[in-house]
């Protein structure tokens, strides 16, 4: 009990004989309390009660966490087996066969019978072998052991299954069905409060609303007290776009393919829950989608769509559209699938019931976000075209690429107005992950967020009903990107790897031991603090700090030719882009370029086109072959580096030399003059005239049926006709 502050001051001068006022404690700590009250009027004595003492206890109430979308371990008996142990680990997997027989029907069923979970991830068994819930559930463990709370219990469940099924069929595990609901009360049973706190990362939070729901209808509600939602897509993800469309984003799971990837999401009923509602379209002004640079996207039957920001159109694009888009190859990863409506239209009834949820009275809800990484907010779209030497499509045949836009508003899954998606929650708070990173050095993201020491202070707090001063990395009120947040992001376009190494030796990228040439096995370096790697398609992507100087090597995986671009960006503002655009490669070539991080428009690109150690050509943004007279210097310091005989060599340099004349004339012709701008279209046909036959002799040189004309390597004609097609491009 504590004095009456508000009372009038005659009862609150601590003179007890004209009457103290008191008030009791809004909380009192965990513990067992005795007491009893005493009066005199110095001659006379009582005490209340008498002989005995008034007693209570106090506690915290038990905890129940629903684990995050993948974030429970699936299994499956073999059939057949008789061997004593039979139990075959499915997710996470050790092998791209574990993800297909995950793979669903139509309507969203399982095609592998009595398929059952029993716990959550604590650190990856396979690939990366990062923390997930590791130290979270070893901190829930704590608080049981020293008493802090009675109990606590995970509820793992089959994440590939809407959170409605979940929860009213029941959660298979090796000894049968288990209902959540029961859970919650035999938690509630033991409980010093008689209550229960639900915690739901992820598409937890989502199946927490559900299971809310589901004690509401049965009169049950009273054994919840709070609900924490962590890092919850309330109102869905841009990133669950890539998943579903190109299997995009499985870098923890490094067996996976994205095409494997993508069969398994393509009938995933939870995973369509996790697509933009129009609710996130209401609150973020973003689009999900850009189509203004692949026509065969926005353009069908003349119906142009160049931005998605609604969730309609979004539906009608993900169907396939009125071209009639159907599912792709397996192996198509760029072409985007063709969803399910029947999923879409689940999808959309799960969110016109949980996007405007509401807690029943009496129960707390506490949101909370991460944000300071780099996160998918939507998906561009272009279009390249075939060449002669292309497998799989046939020259002049229209190909659609794709790639991720971020934004730092996100934990590297959710974007902050998703997280906080419940409208009127009692409380918010935000995570600042990326100063988690630079100052703490904890590589925390969206899957393990419950792993940064301080979420797990906050948890504490949140647990003990304590108001106690928060973690410098966590406010209750989003704070805005500010000019000291800089950053590099980077992308290279295929056929060329992409690592980053800082002064002390750190590596981002794919990791050395990465790849055998046969197996689906990659495996993701971000040792680099507040670095990241992606792929999207054929694209590699980094993102990093913008600080010291680091060292990024670019190596050939095939031949062609590449771009490379680095953008500084600024409290999320790209400032400004570098680009070496268009430059041969082969699998022997080596690219270096050592970024200063204060002065990226100076950063110089060292080619070693044949990787015998010498340097052939340094290119800065200044001197970057844009125009085709250094285009052309390029392509002949290509072919001096290529080993073929002298005659060879000669011929091809003769006739770029021929074209490099006609170039020169061409810019001497006056353009105000029409007669003479006549002239200069006729020169230009002469000079495609003689990129085609230089082209022609390219082709010639590497596909001729007699061995001793076939002089060219099919790795080298492709670099050079790569390379002349970005010269036809130029005049």
């Amino acid at each position: 009990m504590s004095i009456d502050t508000s009372a009038t001051s005659t009862l609150r001068d601590g003179d007890y004989r004209n009457g103290e006022a008191y008030v009791t404690s809004s909380t009192f700590p965990k513990d067992l309390y005795t007491y009893f009250f005493t009066a005199t009027t110095s001659a006379t004595f009582i005490r209340i009660p008498s002989p005995d003492t008034f007693s209570f206890k106090t506690g915290y109430s038990n905890v129940a966490f629903l684990p995050g979308l993948e974030a429970s371990r699936l299994y499956a008996r073999d059939p057949g087996c008789i061997f004593i142990n039979c139990e075959n680990q499915l997710w996470e997997p050790n092998r791209p066969l574990d993800v297909s027989k995950l793979y669903l029907d139509a309507s969203g069923n399982s095609t592998l019978n009595n398929v059952y979970t029993k716990d959550a991830i604590d650190t990856l068994l396979y690939g990366t072998g990062g923390d997930i819930y590791k130290t979270f559930l070893i901190q829930l463990k704590g608080m049981a052991t020293t008493s802090l709370i009675a109990d606590y219990k995970i509820l793992p469940y089959d994440w590939r299954m809407d959170p409605r099924d979940i929860v009213s069929r029941g959660v298979q595990y090796i000894d049968g069905t288990h209902f959540m609901i029961d859970d919650i009360q035999a938690l509630a049973s033991t409980s010093d409060t008689g209550k229960v706190t639900i915690v739901g990362h992820s598409n937890g939070g989502l199946v927490a609303k559900v299971l809310v729901d589901a004690l509401t209808q049965v009169g049950k509600e009273n054994f919840v007290d709070k609900m924490i939602f962590i890092a919850s897509p309330q109102l869905g993800t841009p990133e669950a776009l890539g998943a579903l469309l190109h299997g995009d984003e499985q870098a923890h799971f490094p067996i996976i393919s994205q095409a494997n990837a993508r069969g398994l999401g393509e009938n995933m009923k939870s995973a369509y829950n996790l697509l933009p509602a129009q609710t996130y379209f209401d609150r973020v002004s973003d689009s999900v989608a850009n189509f203004s640079r692949a026509i065969a996207l926005n353009c069908p039957f003349g119906l142009c769509i160049s931005n998605i920001d609604n969730r309609t159109e979004l539906e009608w694009f993900l169907e396939g559209g009125a071209v009639g888009r159907n599912d792709p190859a397996y192996s198509d990863i760029e072409t985007p699938n063709a969803l399910s409506s029947i999923l879409l239209a689940s999808s959309t009834s799960f969110h016109d019931t949980y996007d405007t949820w509401q807690a029943p009275v009496g129960i707390k809800t506490i949101q909370i976000a991460g944000w300071g990484v780099d996160t998918v907010k939507g998906l561009e779209y272009w279009t390249v075209t075939c060449k002669w030497f292309d497998h799989g499509c046939t020259a002049g045949q229209t190909l659609i690429r794709h790639a991720g836009t971020t934004t730092i508003e996100g934990d590297g899954t959710v974007v902050w107005p998703s997280a906080i998606g419940q409208q009127n929650a009692e409380s918010n708070f935000y995570i600042n992950l990326r100063d988690i990173a630079l100052n703490l050095g904890q590589k925390i993201k969206h899957d393990n967020i419950t792993e940064t020491t301080p979420f797990q202070e906050l948890f504490t707090k949140l647990v003990m009903n304590s108001s106690s001063t928060l973690s410098q990395f966590v406010t209750t009120n989003k704070q805005d990107p500010d000019s000291s947040d800089k950053r590099l992001r980077m992308r290279v376009l295929s056929p060329v790897s992409l690592d980053v190494y800082d002064s002390h030796g750190l590596h981002t990228g794919l990791a050395s031991t990465s790849g055998d040439g046969v197996s689906d096995f990659v495996r993701i370096d971000e040792e680099i603090p507040g670095s990241y790697y992606r792929e999207f398609g054929e694209g590699k992507y980094i993102g990093l700090p913008a600080t010291g100087t680091p060292r990024v090597v670019l190596k050939g995986l095939g031949a062609g030719t590449f771009t490379f671009e680095v953008s500084e960006v600024v409290a999320d503002r790209d400032i400004q882009t570098v680009s070496y655009k268009d430059i041969p490669v082969s699998s022997s070539t080596i690219g270096i370029l050592q970024i200063d991080a204060s002065h990226v428009a100076s950063t110089s690109l060292s080619i070693d086109l044949d990787g015998n150690g010498t340097i052939d050509a340094i290119l800065t943004p200044l001197t970057n072959p844009t125009d085709p007279i250094t285009y052309i210097h390029l392509m002949e310091t290509s072919v001096q580096t290529m080993i073929f005989t002298k005659e060879t060599r000669k011929l091809l340099l003769k006739k770029l030399t021929h074209i490099e004349r006609l170039i020169r004339k061409d810019t001497s012709i006056d353009f105000d003059d029409d007669e003479k701008e006549q002239g200069k279209e006729n020169l230009k046909e002469r000079i495609f005239s003689k990129i085609d036959k230089f082209e022609q002799l390219v082709r010639q040189l590497a596909t001729d049926t007699n061995p001793k004309k076939k002089v060219l390597t099919l790795d080298q004609a492709i670099v050079l006709t790569d390379m002349a097609d970005v010269l036809r491009g130029m005049i």
